[in-house]
């Protein structure tokens, strides 16, 4: 076992688990050969934005002002060999609220923590979560704890907040579940009459257009970079034309955040980014993550000239295509409500959020602004008709930002 960094808190407890507090970058960076050792024996495909190269990408573009990242990694131990990470962080000051989130929010996208198989079967999984819990709180005095959009299948996480905690579905990610076809040909049989027919007329328009293909390129390969250039400038345009704000794509570093994400030969997990082009120029793009049989589907775009030929409809089917060729089992639209997601998955998976407010100040941040003011404003946003919404839009994001920063 490799030696601990000095920016842990080791705390003692109960039983064999151990249990500690990474803070630093340098601490994220001492645990990397045991956490992708962990990843392997876990091979939970719900966990890639809890991995190593996710978090210490993420981290790497997050180093501004003190306590950067805010990094509370917590993690216990069995035996002196790693069990247990679950990436968070803290947000805010001694003069604003002190939340605890899970890192890299808000790009990532499920809450989740790494478990060792062995915790969870022969292991006190249950105890060893509520330690942890109970550890972090007293530890770092947050006033809101909130974890949110865990996947459902965790059932030690929802006992460990019984009876001191809230615990809330907060939405459904939508999923084509693959292991039903046995490739391509047998999934486009399955479809209905008029949907082969509708995505044929479309790709039949597209191909009138010129010369299309579809490419893929994997983290770290010539042409990956570009490519998720391409797509980031491609859904700030979307995003702009349909008046939708955005905390996360229109930052500044969001394109050289994804692009530095690297990708595994060996496994085949990790980024990789597809298009559709013409005529060699990227006309619909897709920017994903493989973990260990899923894919996740983490931004999609397209040209908006483009919009009345469909490119991004033909860019999901070519990438259902490549999936099943590639043996993937599932096919992860995420979280983020859309009416397209229907068309293009068969199962869902329920998200739930989980809080703690141990303070005053934490249940009047989460009533007023997380339980009222925000959901409000995005209602409204919904509403409006378009016109105003892309004149709300940069409004819209300045005030979350100034919120998310004020906590």
């Amino acid at each position: 076992m490799p030696p601990r960094a000095a920016t842990t808190d080791d705390i003692p407890s109960v039983g064999e688990i151990r249990i500690e507090i990474v803070r630093t970058a340098d601490g994220l960076a001492a645990l990397e050969a045991e956490w992708r050792a962990l990843e392997r024996r876990a091979a939970d495909p719900m966990t890639y934005f809890q991995s190593f190269d996710w978090c210490s990408t993420w981290c790497r573009f997050n180093q501004d002002g003190y306590d950067p990242c805010g990094i509370r990694i917590v993690t216990a131990r069995s035996r002196d060999r790693l069990v247990l990470v679950w990436p968070l962080m803290m947000t805010g000051s001694s003069w604003t609220v002190r939340r605890m989130l899970p890192l890299t929010m808000p790009h990532g996208q499920y809450g989740n923590m790494i478990v060792d198989p062995d915790l969870q079967t022969d292991g006190p999984l249950r105890a060893t979560i509520e330690d942890c819990l109970q550890q972090l709180v007293a530890a770092e005095s947050p006033d809101l704890v909130s974890f949110t959009d865990v996947p459902f299948g965790c059932d030690e996480l929802p006992a460990a907040f019984d009876g001191s905690g809230q615990i809330e579905t907060v939405g459904k990610s939508a999923w084509m579940d693959l292991t039903l076809f046995e490739d391509f040909e047998d999934y486009n049989r399955q479809l209905t009459r008029s949907v082969r027919k509708g995505r044929k007329r479309k790709r039949n328009a597209l191909d009138g257009l010129g010369r299309i293909e579809h490419v893929v390129k994997r983290g770290g390969e010539t042409g990956f970079g570009e490519l998720v250039r391409a797509g980031v400038e491609m859904k700030r345009i979307w995003l702009q034309e349909t008046g939708r704000p955005t905390r996360v794509v229109n930052r500044d570093d969001f394109a050289d955040f994804l692009g530095a994400l690297p990708h595994d030969p060996e496994t085949g997990n990790g980024a990789i980014a597809s298009a559709i082009t013409l005529d060699g120029r990227p006309i619909a793009v897709e920017i994903g993550f493989r973990w260990f049989g899923r894919f996740y589907s983490y931004l999609g775009s397209f040209d908006w000239s483009l919009r009345d030929y469909s490119p991004g409809k033909v860019q999901l089917e070519e990438a259902i295509r490549w999936c099943l060729e590639e043996g993937i089992e599932a096919y992860d639209l995420l979280g983020e409500p859309a009416t397209y997601k229907s068309g293009w998955s068969n199962s869902s998976t329920s998200l739930k959020s989980y809080r703690l407010e141990p303070t005053l100040r934490g249940k009047a941040f989460a009533s007023v602004w997380s339980r009222s003011i925000r959901p409000a404003a995005k209602s409204m946003m919904e509403a409006a008709p378009l016109g105003l919404r892309t004149r709300l839009a940069p409004l819209a994001e300045r005030i979350t930002k100034a919120a998310e920063k004020s906590a």
